[in-house]
């Protein structure tokens, strides 16, 4: 069975997109730093701290949870609660980093990312150890 689709952008319409060319290089502190390529900063993302800054509350939502009987209603609302606040942290999280790509590629014609560590050791199936794995203050 053969399928065939148009494009939906016809070749002679499509405009390349304008900008200049920008580079992004991922980190631990500074989640992402953008250069154009002589060199000059356009633009930096800082790390997250959306589950940082709700660390106590989801900490004291955890021993709610450790508290209430195994497989009672009680326990199972303390879990949603639980799982309702981790998912506030996922979104701000997401948020910020939905609204940084889109200005980036709104911005510049070409945008090319550095690969991290992490993803050369995802790459190679080898793993750093897992102290490294959680950036924190020192």
């Amino acid at each position: 069975m053969n399928f065939t689709r148009e494009a939906r952008i016809p070749g002679e319409r499509h405009v390349a997109p304008a900008g200049p060319v920008a580079g992004v290089d991922r980190g631990v502190t500074t989640a992402a730093v953008v250069a154009t390529a002589d060199g000059a900063l356009v633009a930096e993302l800082p790390a997250s701290r959306a589950l940082r800054d709700r660390l106590r509350h989801v900490k004291h939502l955890q021993r709610a949870v450790s508290r209430t009987a195994k497989g009672s209603a009680n326990r199972r609302k303390a879990v949603e609660r639980l799982g309702r606040a981790h998912a506030r942290a996922v979104a701000v999280r997401a948020d910020a980093l939905h609204g940084f790509t889109a200005r980036l590629a709104h911005a510049h014609g070409v945008v090319v990312i550095e690969a991290s560590p992490r993803q050369t050791c995802c790459a190679t199936g080898t793993w750093p150890p897992r102290s490294a794995t959680r950036a924190g203050p020192n």
